[in-house]
């Protein structure tokens, strides 16, 4: 299955592209039986270091669980501090 990404699924992946940088690219998004989409972000060395479910953390953003903050932070922990 492929669909555009939402505005708010575009916004948390430009969130790990800003972090971890250009190799991480829309064709890595994959999109789950259920519809929702993901990526395997990778690290500046090209390495995945942390999968991000777009879809949910959108949600979380959305409903206020969670921030933009949280998210960077998120990735710096999960990709052993090498996100910018």
């Amino acid at each position: 299955m492929s669909r555009p990404l939402t505005s708010a699924e575009l916004d948390i992946f430009q969130i790990a592209r800003d972090h971890l940088g250009p190799q991480n690219t829309e064709r890595d998004v994959f999109f789950t039986d259920d519809g929702s989409a993901a990526i395997f972000a990778k690290s500046p060395d090209g390495s995945p270091c942390i999968m991000l479910h777009l879809t949910n953390l959108a949600g979380f953003i959305r409903d206020g669980q969670m921030t933009r903050a949280d998210i960077v932070q998120d990735i710096k922990e999960g990709c052993g501090g090498s996100a910018a």
